[in-house]
């Protein structure tokens, strides 16, 4: 059985390093997933101090990963290799990913049907879990278009950018260089009211300042909002 994917909102919760422990002896049943954990479709989650494991739907533990190198295009990537436990086949398993850089725990959005000595993904090839970007729902509807400063700022190499969107309209998040030359689009959705959070990794650039830009426009193309934030990336 392979992992299913679903569309659903990610909680991000700060946290102190989980208490999460796995019970051996509760489970007759066993499967393997060797995965790669990719923030925003293309940065793995590999540091030390990191953790992968698997959940019911309970929230009982029903694995815990170990983290280990990649093969062939995969090589100098960090995989997680998890042994999930039951005692039948079909169980929903849920994943979470404690990172540790961070302190916060990310709800994954895959999913796996439990199948009784499944052997998903290798390291070559291994099963994707991701985080994506997020809306946190508080339950009340934002008053204004806000551009949060991204924390932590100095940052290395990830950085959490956080902001406000009022009404239904399109919004753009740009990264740009000190001399205003266009690094990357992080996004350019439709949002609805709510708050958001994503992450940016700028691992591969050059230490130094960048801008963030903000943009808003309504769903007939008007500019309703703009704001722009320092960034410093220190290595």
């Amino acid at each position: 059985m392979k992992l299913l994917s679903f569309i659903s909102f990610i909680s991000l919760i700060l946290a102190d390093p989980p208490d999460w422990e796995d019970c051996y002896g509760c489970y007759e049943l066993t499967a393997s997933i060797t995965a790669v954990v990719l923030i925003d479709g293309d940065s793995e989650l590999g540091d030390d101090g990191d953790i992968l494991a698997a959940f019911d739907v309970d929230s009982n533990v029903r694995g815990i990963g170990a983290m280990l190198d990649g093969l062939g295009n995969y090589t100098g990537v960090t995989l997680h290799a998890i042994m999930i436990r039951s005692n039948q086949d079909g169980d929903e398993i849920s994943f979470r990913y404690y990172d540790a850089s961070y302190d916060v725990i990310y709800d994954l959005e895959e999913s796996y049907n439990f199948v009784i000595n499944d052997l998903a993904g290798n390291l070559m090839a291994p099963y994707t879990l991701s985080y994506e970007n997020m809306s946190i729902n508080d339950g009340l509807l934002p008053l204004n278009y806000v551009l949060q400063q991204n924390y932590p700022n100095p940052y290395n190499p990830k950085t959490f950018i956080n902001y406000t969107v009022s009404d239904l309209s399109n919004v753009t998040l740009r990264i740009y260089d000190i001399k205003g030359q266009l690094i990357i689009q992080l996004l350019n959705d439709i949002h609805t009211p709510g708050i958001y959070e994503t992450i940016w990794d700028s691992g591969h650039l050059a230490t130094g300042m960048y801008l963030l830009e903000m943009k808003a426009h309504s769903i007939i193309g008007q500019l309703i909002f703009q704001d722009i934030n320092k960034m410093l990336f220190l290595k």
